[in-house]
């Protein structure tokens, strides 16, 4: 079954509209979804983490800008590790 809320949705929606079996349907959304190119995420900076930045010397502060933040920003979920241990 969908986890994603907006593929739900989508499923949902289609389901009342159509009379497919629903593992047809299923398949169906899935190829369209994948054809479509993921959003790209959206960060924003906090004034701390903005007033932090500016503590930097301008060096990194040119490297987070230009190298860091754009990967994170591609696709967050790619760049980095979790986080693990006693915090």
């Amino acid at each position: 079954m969908a986890t994603d809320p907006e593929l739900k949705r989508e499923l949902e929606a289609r389901l009342r509209e159509e009379t497919v079996p629903f593992e047809e349907l299923w398949l169906a959304v899935s190829r369209e979804r994948e054809e479509k190119p993921m959003p790209k995420w959206r960060l924003t900076i906090t004034k701390g983490a903005s007033r932090d930045l500016k503590g930097l010397t301008p060096q990194v502060q040119d490297e987070i800008a230009h190298k860091h933040l754009p990967r994170i920003a591609s696709d967050p979920y790619k760049v980095g590790k979790p986080l693990t241990g006693g915090l």
